[in-house]
């Protein structure tokens, strides 16, 4: 396995370096975004070795290859900067506005994913040890542990700050800048001192009280809106007096924007879509658990379960918990025991795949176990997603929820708390995979000719 050959072939079928405008990478997938879409080949590109899948969503190049992807991605680096900025614009995202939308948080969102898994894991073992009695609540190390989980919520403006200029195509510092104003003590300190007032007023101007901290939208509105203004005052002002007055206009305009219209829409519409998906599940969670677990693996199949991830950060800043997470689990379980069950029916060469891609999924990446078998035996998947549907709706009916967001996996199920115990959460999540795997067994043992 050549990583460096597999790497130059990638990046020849996707129309040579020269039709690179960006490169992302997630947990599975390295991510394109291309000049010209007709260069790409990806016929060519799904014969590649390591590769699983290539598809084009939305003006941006997929090519899944699993969890051998970060070397995939480093080879690349290798002959090719991928953090250059391009003097070439960037084109339109294609496809209509659901697909644009869709790139673009994945595209925001891939960047800090290691930051948000990291942090994720670790609630998870502070939730065990506590749950075990090992640790008291209130010992140090759960103190110094939770600190260390709950920073990347807290700060997450910087985060996306960052990846969304890069994404937009404007200036870093200044839009984590932003992020710093609005996270600034100084206006935590008039919150905490307003005594029922709704705003400050600076030049006439009411500043909103709202807390941005563990926010989404609002930094993402503001890092867009910025790129304008910037962009603006970059092309009117002379350049002998730019490197003063651009950025000086630049905070002059976006401050008021962000706190008088930008932050509190952002907010306002951050909260409301959190609250409709609690509405959602307190109205019926066994059907809206049902719909939302079978649904998971086909986001995933194309693409598009990043999606999800602003919402669930939303939901856990305004309460502690969100709603959508479990369905992750039970999915990615289910997978992993379809793909399981194929072992006993594909040929011998391709076993040692199927049990790899079983214990990928067991992990949480079930792209290989998803497209690499899954969907070519048709039964395995739909069994898959029958089985998370079931056990999210019993979770849902549980009221199980999670406490933080991350890579959900056999070993971050500690987040997940609800009326039941956490050993009672963990079988449940176990029996995803146990019934994906009868169900395989015998939909195959019934449909597969001898």
């Amino acid at each position: 396995m050549n990583f460096q050959e597999i790497a130059k072939q990638i990046v020849m079928h996707v129309g040579g370096e020269e039709n690179v405008t960006s490169l992302t990478h997630c947990a599975t997938r390295l991510r394109f975004t291309v000049k010209d879409d007709q260069k790409v080949n990806l016929d060519e590109l799904s014969k590649v070795e390591m590769v699983i899948k290539s598809q084009n969503k939305g003006g941006q190049v997929q090519v899944v290859i699993g969890n051998k992807v970060s070397k995939v991605f480093e080879e690349i680096s290798k002959f090719m900067d991928v953090e250059k900025e391009s003097d070439v614009v960037e084109p339109e995202l294609k496809g209509n506005v659901f697909n644009r939308f869709i790139a673009a948080i994945a595209s925001i969102f891939t960047p800090i994913l290691p930051a948000l898994i990291g942090s994720g894991m670790i609630k998870a073992l502070s939730t065990v040890l506590k749950n075990l009695k090992i640790v008291t609540p209130t010992s140090n190390f759960i103190v110094i542990m939770d600190m260390i989980a709950d920073a990347i919520f807290y700060f997450l403006p910087f985060f996306l700050a960052v990846s969304a200029a890069k994404k937009f195509k404007t200036n870093q510092y200044i839009s984590m800048l932003l992020a710093g104003i609005m996270l600034h003590p100084t206006w935590l300190a008039l919150i905490a001192g307003a005594d029922g007032a709704r705003s400050y007023s600076f030049l006439g101007l009411p500043f909103y009280f709202q807390r941005y901290s563990s926010t989404v939208i609002p930094i993402i509105l503001a890092v867009y809106i910025l790129k304008y203004v910037f962009d603006f005052f970059n092309k009117i002002v002379p350049d002998i007096i730019k490197e003063i007055f651009v950025p000086l206009l630049t905070l002059l305009v976006m401050v008021p924007l962000v706190f008088t219209v930008v932050g509190p829409f952002g907010s306002y519409v951050g909260v409301w879509i959190a609250s409709a998906m609690d509405s959602l599940f307190a109205f019926n969670g066994v059907i809206a658990g049902f719909l939302l677990g079978f649904a998971r693996p086909i986001l995933v199949m194309f693409g598009m379960h990043y999606s999800i991830m602003p919402i669930q950060i939303q939901q856990v800043a305004s309460t502690g918990t969100t709603v959508l997470l479990p369905s992750a689990f039970a999915a990615n379980l289910a997978q992993a025991g379809a793909v399981l069950a194929t072992v006993l029916f594909v040929s011998k060469k391709d076993k040692s795949g199927a049990l790899t891609s079983g214990v990928s999924a067991v992990f949480g990446i079930t792209e290989p176990a998803i497209y690499g078998f899954n969907l070519k035996y048709k039964i395995p998947f739909f069994a898959g997603c029958l089985s998370a549907g079931i056990v999210t709706a019993v979770l849902a009916a549980l009221n199980v929820a999670a406490t933080s967001v991350t890579l959900p996996n056999i070993l971050s199920v500690g987040i997940l708390e609800g009326k039941v115990s956490l050993g009672i959460i963990y079988l449940l999540v176990i029996s995803s995979a146990v019934l994906a795997f009868g169900l395989t067994y015998f939909g195959l043992k019934f449909t597969t000719k001898k």
